[in-house]
């Protein structure tokens, strides 16, 4: 499954949430191994882990992809 990069910002609006609540709650998300992070420009981009050594993250992405498909 390929994993598409996203600035907070970008990730803020399409949950129709804050800026702030977003970055903290993907600050969390990342401290538990579930997000990788990257600067660029000043920005902070987002991706998804997708490792067969993360054994919840594999758990909670198939639950995404069977509520999407």
């Amino acid at each position: 499954m390929v994993h598409r990069t996203m600035e907070i910002g970008e990730v803020a609006l399409a949950l129709n949430l804050p800026y702030k609540t977003t970055a903290r709650n993907l600050k969390i998300l990342e401290r538990f191994d579930f997000l990788e992070s990257h600067f660029q420009n000043g920005n902070v981009f987002y991706t998804l882990k997708d490792s067969n050594n993360l054994y919840y993250n594999n758990v909670i992405l198939n639950m995404i992809r069977k509520s999407t498909s």
